[in-house]
């Protein structure tokens, strides 16, 4: 999944651009394992970016927090000032070599710094200004690691229908294509089935459980449902 956050932009912005790719990159959990990244510069002018990596947690509302986890990884090179059209490599190896029963993730960011940095004095304090940022995804996951998501809530919360989906598994799930039927009873007590309207599947499509991650998401109440009903809900995705 791409993300990109701009931190400062000149007018100059499209005549800088580059590009990290990929932008997603599973490795095997086993000591020193190692992936080639690519950045490419796709400007007609010299270009710095630097490399560095992180940990990442999401909440239930798709936050993401991040922590430093560079004695995690060798990143080679971690700065490098590329020439116009010119693409360069970066060895990413994961040295921390422990045993996982679950996956990891990572983000592997890139950053385009100014070229001309001038240098300052120790004693003051050295503000760099990031122009463009790409934060890629990086997972290290041990080979019987699945994912397992499921709808652990469905039910009445303010007037409207509370849906939570959880990843109770070992490994992370995008989900995209998928399906979902909720069940419950209408107020004569039969049994009926309501599938979401298309821009609650539209929300879900870009949702990224990671272990142990929840989403939450309320939609409207539907008609068909009795508030006093008790709701089931499955969800399933297309291979």
């Amino acid at each position: 999944m791409l993300f990109i956050l701009l931190i400062s932009l000149s007018g100059s912005f499209f005549a800088h651009a580059f590009k990290l790719r990929p932008m997603s990159m599973t490795f095997e959990a086993r000591p020193n394992a190692t992936k080639t990244f690519q950045v490419v510069n796709d400007s007609d002018q010299k270009i710095a970016v630097q490399i560095s990596m992180a940990t990442r947690t999401l909440d239930e509302n798709g936050r993401e927090t991040r922590g430093d986890a560079e004695d995690d990884f060798i990143v080679y090179p971690p700065q490098m000032i590329l020439s116009p059209r010119e693409t360069r490599s970066v060895r990413v190896s994961w040295v921390l070599g422990k045993k996982l029963t679950h996956e990891l993730p990572y983000r592997i960011i890139a950053e385009q710094v100014p070229v001309n940095l001038k240098k300052k004095s120790s004693k003051a304090p050295v503000n760099i200004d990031i122009l463009l940022r790409y934060a890629g995804s990086v997972y290290i996951k041990p080979k019987k690691a699945r994912a397992y998501v499921f709808f652990s809530k469905a039910q009445l919360y303010k007037e409207k229908l509370l849906l939570e989906v959880s990843n109770t598994g070992t490994a992370h799930r995008v989900l995209h294509h998928a399906r979902v039927v909720i069940k419950g009873k209408n107020s004569k007590g039969q049994e009926v089935k309501f599938k979401p309207p298309a821009k609650f599947f539209k929300s879900l499509a870009g949702v990224n459980l990671l272990v142990g991650g929840k989403r939450e998401f309320l939609l409207d109440w539907p008609k068909a449902f009795s508030k006093k009903s008790k709701l089931t809900a499955n969800i399933s995705f297309e291979k």
